[in-house]
Parts: C-alpha cells; structure tokens; sequence
C-alpha cells in the first residue's frame, strides 16, 4: 500500500470524524488528553518505556512483525514515506510489518510515524525500520526457551539457523547447573541438573553470528523449574458440630490453585496467600472429613498438597472405656472424679443418670464392656480403684466431659493396651497430667497427639512412668510429643521404667521453656544417646537429680546441659550409666547455681579420666559425697579437681570402690575448709599405692564428724606417710580405717598423735596382715601410749569401740601385748 492510499484513507478518517466528533467534544469539556502508546512481543522488536520509540530489524530472508497501538483517540495516521520494500496493513488494534527478501547488498532502512490528535493536542510515535542487506550475519533458533520440570531433565536440542558456521554463545552468569555443548550440526545441548531448590532456576545464554555492528544475536532463555511445594498453616481444621469458618495460609514457591472438592458440605476460597474454609452444620450422628487440594506448579510440574477437614459429631462428646471381666457379677467403679453429672451407658443395655463420683455397676456376665459416658466430668483418676483399674483394657474416646484433671487417670491400669490422641480437644482445659498413665505397664504406644491440646497443664510427673518396677513396653517417643505443653514445668520421671525405649527425638523439649524438674525423667530407661540440645531452650531448669540414672547411654554432648544455669541439683544425674565411656570438657560451663552434686557419677564404671577444670564454674556445691563411687575403670585424678568446691561439707565416698585408682594428687581437699564428712573416701581403692602426705590438709577436717574406712579395703597401699591424720583434731571415729589393707607393711607410729578425741577404733587395722612394727603410740612426757592404753587419765578419750581393732596383726612388735578386746 502506497503513500497516496494512505492520504486518501486519512482524509475520509478526518471526514468521518467531521461527521461525528462526539468523543472529541467530549475530551474538549473535559480536558482529556490524547494517549497513545505502541508495543510488540516479538523478538525482532524493542520497544522504549515509553512506549513512542521503538526499532524493527528485519532479516535479510524478510518477514512479519505486530505491532499493537492503545490510544483513547477514534482514529490514529500512520505515516510511511514511500518506502516499496515495506508493507503495512492497519486495523483496530494495530500494524502489521511485512517485507519481502532482500537481495540487494544494502541495508534497508525506514521510519514509520503513528500520529493520534490533531491540532496541539497530538501525540506521535516513531518506528525505525531496518532490513539486513544480503551477505549481513543471520542467526535465528528453532526455539528461544526451553523448560526443564523435575519429571522431565533428558538433554534438550536447540537448532542454530545462521548463514555462516562462525557462531559463539555465552551465559550472563555462571551455568553451574547447566551443561552447554555445541555441536557440528549447528545445535546446541543442554543437560541439567535437577534443581534441589524451592526457586526455578534460569538462565539466558547469548548466541551470536558475526562481528561488530554487523552482529547478530539471539537469546535463549533456559528454565530449571523447581520442585513446586505448598504448605500450610495448619494443615488441619478441626470444626464443632456447629460449623464454622476458618482460614489456612498458604505458603507456596509456585503459583497455586484450589482442586476440586468432593464434600458439598465444605467450601473453600482461594486468596492471595490463604484459603477460608466454611463448612456446614453437622446435623449427623457420625464425624465426617473432607481433603480439600491445592495443586501447586502448572503444566506437567505440579504437586497436590491437602487440607484435612474433620467435623466433629455427637458421638465424639463421649467418653467411652473398654472393661474386660473373666468372671460373672464382676463389679466395675468407674474413674470419675471431681464435678460428675453424666449420663453412662455401662455396655450391658443399662443407663443410668450420675451425679456421684466412683459409680459402681456390676455386670452379670463375663465380657467385653465399652462404657459411655456423656455429660459433666471433670476428673479422672483411678488411683485407689486397684481392681477395677486391672481390668481397664482400652481408652477408646476421651470424650468432651469438661475436663480440668488427669491425675491418675490410668494409675495402676495394668492391662490397658490402648489410648487414643486428644482428636477433639479433650484436654484443652487440663492443668495436670501427674502420674495419667502411672503403671501401665502394658500400654503399647504413646498417640503422638495426645498432648496437641495440654497448653494449660503444668505437671507431667511421671506421667508414662512405671515406679512400681516393672518395666513397660512402651518402644517410642513421638517426635513433637510436648511441643504444645508450653506451660509445663515439672516433667519429674516421665519414662521411668521404659527400658525399651532406647531414642530421644530431637527437639523432645525445645517448647517446654518454663519446665523446672526433669528429675528421673528418664531413669531406668533404655535410651543410649540425647540430643545435642536437648534442654537447649529449657533454661528454667532448677533440678536434674537421676535424670539419666540407670540408663544405657554411652555418649553425653558437651553442651547437653550448659544452658541450664539455675540448676542446683545434679545429683545421682548419671548414676550407673554403665556403658558410659567418658566425661566431655565443658560439660559444666555456666552451671554456677549448682549446690548438689551427690552420686553424680557414681558406677559408671567404663570411665577412665576425669577432664581437668571439669567442675570450674560450680562454686556454690555444697555435697559431693559418692561423686565418683564405683568408676572401677579411673586410673587417674586431675589436679585441682575440688579446687572450686570451697562451700562443699561433704566427700564422703568420693572415689570408693575406684578400683583402678593408683594415685591421688596433692592438696585434693585443699580449697574446701568446711568439709566435715569425709569417709569411705578412698574406700576399695584395690589398687592404690600412695597417699599424699597433705590429702587431708584442710581446716574443715578438723572437725569431721565422719572419717571411717577412709582406706578400707585398700590392698595394694603399702605405707602412708606422716601426719596424715594430723588435721582430724576433733575426730571421734576411725573405725575400719585401714581394715582390708593386706599389703600394708608400715604405718607411722605417730599417726595417730593428734586425734586425741576418737573413741571409735573398731576394726580399724582389721586384716592388715602384712603389718610390722610397733603399732602407734603416743609419746606423752616421754612414755609411750598405745592406742589400746588411752584413757581420760593421759590425755587422751578412752577408746569405746575397739573390736578387732588389730585382728590378724600377728606381725605387730606388740602383739602379744595388746588386749584381747582389741583384736
């Protein structure tokens, strides 16, 4: 179409306009400006922001592009100045630009105008037209995007048409995840690798043919789709009888869609980031449930996620208990406590209306019996109902009876093999679940949602725990068990017993910040490991005593404990862990309100060091008494181990039983002036050899109130030295002291010079049958006193309790001189 057809076409336009110029006199008494703008989504095509300039390049073998033109005028011009080689078709919405192939050797070149308005009020857009010349660089792909989905990653083929073999590409970005390879035929291939991502990869890579302004260049666009995850929150509603509406975010990488939905009694509408789900009354005796799907991704890359939907019924609102009895007129009290005013369906074909609590029904035959129970119960317990408790054999429904307490609910329930999840909201009010399920010690398995809905309770005491002694069966913790038990604070020998549970799950107690006692908690367990950071969030924390007592773990973390810093009692913490090993450094950091530490690793047999620094922060124990008794495997003392221990009063049997102990370093007790129980502390000790002259050199020793069998049993100590009962000046007992030394040849004759208060010295050389020399005196102005001569007369306590004192000494000097009644 030439240029004259084009004036002809724009005079008839301006006549018709003449004719009818309604919407121009409508944009003069308002004022409106003319708008226009051009755009194209063709690849040949740029188009500025503004949307009034933009360039067309043809290649040379020609061809066709669109052109879309938005104006709020009625008629618009287009302008081409008599240019034969290009084409323009106009309609409603815009141009098309066609050309036909150029042979010639020069480029073509051309603008076409596109007016809106007239007068002063016009606004123009401008076209720059090129056409390569023949000979000119072409490039063009059979395809400029490629998509890869996870269901989909075979090696892709993308066809180079160009009109020389001399074409490069490269990447904006690094293509860690793509593998580019260009091949003789003119194609490349992309091999991915599956995107382990939430977010689609891409990547552009730039192919060009030719050099300089005579370049050409095409961009293919490469796509690594993600896997497409949905979640939601909650992913599960849970409506009353009465219905309701509630709403779900949504957290998506993809775009998302509502599925189809097969319940007419639910409705869902999809948002921007959520869905509001309402569903109808439930008019029906039965709970119903629904699955709504939200497919996430498009095409072949998509995923359906689902919301589950359950509606309670009436029947939910029941409390309902299995009894099984063997026998006929077996009577059966039923655990209802505190407010009662129910209804009860005892199973047999009898009801009856209660208000009492610990209603009693007998049934007439043996049998299978579910009791439902529909009302008010606030309570349950079934602590001193011994017999019927027995005969309890499954929880099928905890009902909506208005509970507040579940202190022994279960207690003592012997037979019971089954409990169902808080499904419906069951304990939503409940404040204790001290000793529920106490004793069941056939209880096969914890429901993972039991405590879903126990935000209010506050005590978990022994809770799953069996203190009777017989094990339980119980083989699992659930993962998330106490996540919702945001308020408890005592969670006091919880799985006492389970000794069939060997794993902790992580994150067991990240929720329950406020807990305070996790004595026994796991005490005459199973468990072999914890986790890392088991009580990480539990800061709170004020008592550990035998938390891990009698267990099988074989591992502490060092930081297991760290942040618990208002811990006082450690005491029994690890108490026969026998298949424990070793004692990490650092176990202790930040435990500075630790008063406690009795029996801490007492039995713990495998251990063979002690890291030094070990008790460092712990500044304020004031009791260590068997802290190490029976680590029959520890070789060796660190030196300053009780240093920090300057408020403790008691090491009574610190290292007995410590049969591999060979030596003790210097100063032990040094820093501790107020210890007063010292006894049994080196006790069994087989394989001791020497003792430190100072080990008692502290003022607290002076008034020890406890210092018997400090080497009971010792057998490979040979001597001791002097003045090594020097600071035990108001002693008054030294009874088996060194019985059960059979290797001890000598003793100092002095030993005993400052302990003039003893009145005890039963057994006290008992089976030291290796001892020689004279046995110890006194010199008191120049005459020696024997033990077995003491007396109030010269100076000294008359002893009280001497028997067998010196049994089976019969190497003495003195010997044959030392009283009956002292050996």
């Amino acid at each position: 179409m030439n240029k004259l057809t084009y004036i002809i076409i724009s005079i008839f336009a301006l006549l018709f306009v003449g004719c009818d110029n309604e919407g121009d006199k409508l944009a003069e008494i308002t004022g409106q400006a003319v708008s226009l703008s051009i755009s194209s989504t063709d690849t040949n095509v740029q188009i500025e922001n503004d949307g009034l300039k933009g360039t067309v390049v043809f290649k040379t073998a020609g061809g066709q592009s669109r052109i879309a033109v938005e104006t709020n005028q009625r008629v618009w011009i287009v302008d081409n100045p008599g240019n034969q080689w290009l084409k323009i078709e106009q309609d409603e919405t815009g141009l098309t630009l066609s050309v036909d192939v150029n042979s010639g050797e020069q480029a073509l070149n051309t603008s076409v105008t596109i007016t809106a308005g007239s007068g002063e009020n016009t606004v123009k857009a401008v076209l720059d037209v090129n056409q390569r010349a023949s000979g000119d660089p072409e490039l063009s792909l059979d395809q400029n995007k490629i998509v890869f989905t996870p269901k989909n990653l075979e090696p892709r083929k993308v066809k180079v048409n160009s009109n020389g073999e001399d074409w490069t590409f490269k990447t904006e970005t690094p293509s860690f995840w793509l593998l580019i390879e260009k091949e003789a035929d003119n194609t490349l291939v992309l091999t991915p690798d599956p995107n382990a991502t939430v977010m689609n990869d891409t990547l552009i890579i730039k192919i060009t043919a030719g050099y300089g302004k005579l370049a050409a260049t095409e961009e293919l666009v490469v796509i690594n789709e993600a896997i497409p995850v949905i979640l939601f929150q909650p992913d599960k509603l849970i409506f009353m009888k009465a219905g309701g509406t509630e709403t779900v975010l949504v957290a998506a990488n993809q775009a998302w869609q509502l599925g189809e939905i097969t319940e007419a009694w639910v409705k869902a509408v999809a948002g921007k980031d959520e869905i509001t789900v309402t569903v109808e009354k439930n008019t029906g005796d039965n709970q119903r449930s629904c699955r709504i799907p939200v497919i996430c991704g498009s095409n072949e890359n998509t995923t359906t996620a689902y919301i589950d939907v359950i509606q309670w019924s009436k029947e939910d609102d029941l409390l309902v208990l299995e009894y099984t009895t063997t026998s006929a007129n077996t009577p059966i009290t039923l655990p209802l406590q505190g407010t009662v005013n129910c209804t009860i369906d005892w199973g047999d074909g009898t009801t009856q209306e209660v208000t009492a609590v610990k209603p009693i029904h007998q049934y007439a035959q043996a049998g299978v019996y579910e009791v439902k129970i529909s009302g008010t119960v606030t309570a349950l317990s079934n602590t001193d109902l011994n017999a019927s408790a027995k005969l309890l054999t499954r929880v099928i429904n905890w009902g909506r009876t208005g509970l507040i307490s579940m202190e022994g609910a279960m207690e003592g329930c012997v037979n019971l093999i089954s409990i169902p999840g808080d499904d419906f909201q069951s304990f939503s009010e409940v404040t204790t679940f001290k000793s529920a399920f106490n004793k069941c010690i056939s209880l096969k398995e914890i429901p993972a949602n039991l405590l879903v809905n126990a935000s209010k309770s506050t005590n978990f005491r022994y809770i799953f725990a069996s203190v009777s002694g017989d094990k339980t069966v119980l083989k699992e913790i659930p993962a998330g068990l106490f996540d919702n038990c945001i308020n408890g604070e005592d969670f006091c020998g919880m799985f006492w017993g389970s000794t069939d549970i060997s794993v902790v799950p992580e994150g067991l107690f990240d929720r329950t910040k406020k807990a305070k006692d996790f004595s026994y908690v796991f005490y005459q367990s199973g468990i072999t490991t914890v986790p890392v950071k088991l009580f990480a969030n539990c800061t709170e924390i004020e008592t550990l005593t035998s938390a891990f007592a009698y267990t099988s773990l074989v591992q502490i973390p060092s930081s297991l404990i760290q942040g618990c810093t208002k811990v006082t009692d450690l005491s029994y913490l690890f108490q026969n862990c026998k298949q424990l090993k070793s004692i990490p450094q650092g176990l202790f950091e930040g435990l500075t309100a630790v008063t406690n530490c009795n029996y801490l690793f007492s039995n713990c047999e495998l251990i063979t060091t002690i890291p030094a620094g070990l008790f460092t922060p712990m500044t304020e124990v004031t009791s260590t008494s068997m802290i190490f008794n029976g680590c029959a495997s520890l070789t060796a003392i660190p030196e300053g181990l009780f240093d920090p221990f300057t408020k403790s009063t008691n090491f009574s049997g610190a290292f007995q039983n410590c049969a591999t102990l060979k030596t003790v370093p210097a100063g032990l007790f040094k820093n501790s002036p107020l210890v007063n129980n010292i006894g049994r502390v080196f006790n069994g000790c087989a394989q001791l050899e020497t003792v430190p002259g100072d080990i008692f050199n502290c003022p607290g020793v002076s008034k020890a109130n406890n210092s018997a069998s400090l080497f009971q049993n010792c057998t490979n100590l040979k001597s001791v030295p002097e003045g090594l009962l020097d600071s035990f000046t108001e002693a008054t007992g030294f009874a088996t002291l060194f019985s059960g030394c059979t290797s001890l040849a000598s003793v100092p004759v002095g030993l005993f010079d400052e302990c003039k208060k003893v009145n005890s010295f039963a057994n006290a050389f008992n089976g030291c049958t290796a001892l020689t020399g004279e046995s110890p005196y006194t010199l008191v102005e120049g005459v020696k006193v024997h033990l077995y001569e003491r007396s109030t007369e010269n100076g000294f306590k008359t002893p009280s309790t001497k028997t067998k004192c010196f049994f089976n000494c019969t190497g003495l000097s003195d010997y044959e001189l030392i009283p009956a009644a002292w050996k």
